[in-house]
Order: C-alpha cells, then structure tokens, then sequence
C-alpha cells in the first residue's frame, strides 16, 4: 500500500506539474499577442502573487513594456526572493533603475537646450538692433555731407577741402566702432553655437544609451519567446506521453479482464469435472475399474499399458534446460492430468524423472549430477500437477530413473523429461480435488 500511495503521489505532481507549464504557456501566448489583461488573469486569478518566479518574471515584462515600471520592480524583486541566485531577475531590475534615471537625466538637458535657444533668439535681436540704430547715423551724416558739398561756394576751395578732411576723419572711426561690435557679436555667437553643439553631443549620448537598452531589452524579449517555443514542445511531449500511459492503462486492464475470465473458465472446467465423477458407496463390492486401453489422444503424449497400469512418456521433452519448463509443456500435464480423472479409476501417481550428464547453464553455476537433476524434475512436475487441484498430496510421488531406465541413448536432449508412471489403487477411491 505504501508503494501504491508514493506512485499516486507522484502522478498527481508530474500532472500539477504539466498543468503549471500549460498555464504558464498560455499566458506567455496571450503575452505575445498583446492581450496583457487576459495573461494577468491568468497568472493573477485571486490577486496574489504566484509562488513561481517563472510567472513573476512573466508579470514583470508585460509591467515593462506597458511602462508600469514600479509594478514591474515589485514583480522582479519579489522574484528574486522565490529565486535569490537568478542573475537574470539582478540584470533586469539593475536596467530598469538604469532605464528610469536616464528619463530623469533626459528631461533636464532638453529643458537645457530650450533654455540656450532662447538666449541665442535673444542675443541675436540685440545684435540686429544695436546694428540697426548705430547705422542711421552714419547714414545721415553721410547725406548731408553730400548736400553740403553741392550747396558749398566753389570759389572757396579752402573751406571745401576742409569740410572733406573732416569727413574723411570721421569715416575711420565709425567703421572701427563697427569692426569692434561685429567682433563681440561673432564671439559671443561663436559660444552659443558652442554650447548648443555641447547640449546636442550630450543629448545624442542619452539617445544612444536609450537605443541600448531597448535592444537589450529586445533580446531579452527574444530569448522568452524561444523559451517559451521550448516549454511549448515539452508540454505536447508530456500530453503524448500521457496518452501513452492512459492507452497502455487500458491494455492492461483488459487484459486483467481475459484473465479473470480465463481463470473463472478454469474453474468452471475443473467442477464439471469433479461433478462428473461418481463415487461408490461405501462398503461396495463392485471392482474398481481398471485403465486398460486408456488412450488420452494428446498431442506428444504416449501411454504403454503395464501389468498393473501404464507407463506415459512425452515427446518431445517437458523440459528445455535444467527445470524450466518448455512453451506447452504445462498444458500437456494439465490435459492428462484430466483425462485421468475422467477415467474414474483409483489410481496412485508416480513421477519419475530423467536426466543426463548435462552440462551447468552458466560457467559459474554448480555442476548437477543425472540423479539430482532427474529428482528436482520429478518433484517440478509433480508440484505442477498438485498445483492443479485434481490429486491429493498422498496419491502423488515423484522420484528419480535410474540411466538404465532412460528412454533414449545418453547425450539426447529428449532425455531432458519426466514419465508418469500410472498404478492402479485396489483399496482407494478415485481422486477428487483438493
């Protein structure tokens, strides 16, 4: 009983076993497709976490990629606790930390950026401007030097060439003002295209640290996938190999049927039999029959009439090899064993047994001598025939032929036998079942 409750035991795991995979795999199948709620469900049917850390991890990436990532860092941590030494579980809660500090850093250079864009519009507005109202001015002045010198005396070339020596010396230093604005206006706009290629070189840094980890994050989602093809295949090769033992479960119950039929059969041959039989009355003076001309018409079995019985040999032999029966051999014996009874004669059985020099079965196996291996066969074959429930113990006798007595030359495997020896009981009655 103990064996059959630990085979039960471990039936019922490998089946809550094969269940969890199949749960785990439709899940991850819905995961796939997109359908998050309906995987949850599954995993998540009365809002506890599962014991798995497999159905944790599975939780934590539908999180992540639905950018619940504090959901997801619950699922992961409490998946490491299930399973400390999963470095894969470390490796995903160190990138998603990792992940959740780049946005942070990602918000501050593009406020940055905005920021340095806007004093560049800034300055460059000034710029135009102070260009602008420096330039009028000159301009003027430009003007009405041109209507001075057409409205000016010609006769005196004096004052002309005077006015034109101060114009002349006021050009230079208006344009050397200019060359000096021009100056700090490129070189403060030299910084800001400098730092503004700063912000852009730190801003693509971020977008590349970005592209990482959402291709590793990829082929983390890859080596799920292929995870989950495998779990797949070992799923239908438990379904396959379940079927296999419900079909060979199947066999062996009918074939535990034919033989309870096969043995009921038996039975019901055996008491037709013994009801068969008359038994004299007690104190009769009929005379017991005797066996002359008994002829049982079996297959490889012959009988020679004697003086007082008969004498059945076998061929070919009952025996292949030390006391192992051949195939047929037993339902010989048993065939005889009922017509003797369906003769209805008081009869002693004796079963003796023949043996040659043979040699051992295996190399190391003891060496039999012809007398002991001629006994153990007689006692076989009588123990057979008592097994049948048809002679009593004390009607039946098994010794050993002596070499003189063997039916064929020595070194003949047909020696490798027994013979029934038939003796007719005067005082006795016929026998019955036990």
């Amino acid at each position: 009983m103990t064996t059959e409750n630990s085979c039960k035991d471990v039936d019922v795991s490998s089946l809550n076993e094969c269940l969890d995979h199949i749960r785990h795999a439709h899940a991850s199948e819905l995961a796939r497709s997109g359908n998050y709620p309906e995987a949850e469900a599954i995993l998540l049917p009365d809002t506890r976490l599962p014991e798995s850390p497999r159905d944790l991890d599975l939780l934590a990436r539908m999180a992540a990629q639905q950018a619940r990532f504090e959901d997801a860092a619950r699922y992961w941590k409490a998946a490491l606790e299930r399973a400390p030494e999963n470095a894969v579980y470390k490796e995903c809660l160190q990138r998603l930390s990792d992940l959740q500090s780049d946005d942070e850093l990602g918000a501050s250079p593009r406020s940055m950026i905005l920021a340095w864009c806007v004093a560049a519009t800034t300055i460059l507005l000034i710029t135009a401007y102070l260009i602008f109202a420096h330039g009028r001015p000159a301009v003027k002045s430009g003007m009405a030097a041109t209507v001075g010198a057409s409205t000016t005396n010609q006769a005196t070339r004096a004052t002309e060439s005077t006015d034109a020596g101060m114009h002349v010396a006021d050009t230079p230093s208006k344009t050397s003002s200019g060359v000096a604005f021009a100056e700090g206006l490129s070189a403060s706009t030299a910084q800001s295209v400098a730092a503004l290629r700063l912000l852009e070189q730190r801003f693509a840094e971020l977008q590349n640290r970005n592209q990482e980890q959402i291709h590793g994050l990829k082929s983390q989602l890859c080596e799920i996938q292929a995870t989950n093809l495998i779990l797949l295949g070992q799923v239908e090769k438990a379904e396959s190999r379940l079927t296999q033992l419900a079909e060979s479960t199947a066999n062996v119950l009918d074939s535990q049927i034919a033989t309870r039929r096969a043995i009921d059969s038996g039975r019901t041959d055996i008491a037709s039999l013994l009801s068969a039989r008359s038994y004299p009355a007690s104190g009769s003076q009929n005379t017991p029959p005797v066996l002359a001309g008994f002829n049982p018409s079996i297959p490889g079995v012959s009988v020679a009439t004697t003086t007082n019985g008969c004498l059945i040999r076998f061929s070919p032999a009952l025996f292949d090899r030390d006391c192992h029966f051949k195939m047929g051999a037993r339902a010989r014996l048993q065939s005889l064993a009922k017509a003797l009874v369906q003769a209805q004669a008081r009869i002693k059985v004796q079963v003796i047994g023949i043996a040659d020099d043979e040699p051992p079965i295996w190399p190391w196996s003891p060496h039999n001598t012809p007398e002991s291996l001629a006994r153990r066969r007689a006692e076989c074959a009588a123990a057979y025939l008592l097994h049948l429930g048809i002679f009593s113990p004390d009607k039946l006798s098994a010794v050993a032929a002596t070499p003189a007595h063997r039916p064929f030359p020595s070194g003949d495997r047909r020696n490798r036998t027994v013979m029934i020896e038939v003796l007719i009981d005067p005082t006795g009655q016929p026998d019955r079942a036990h």
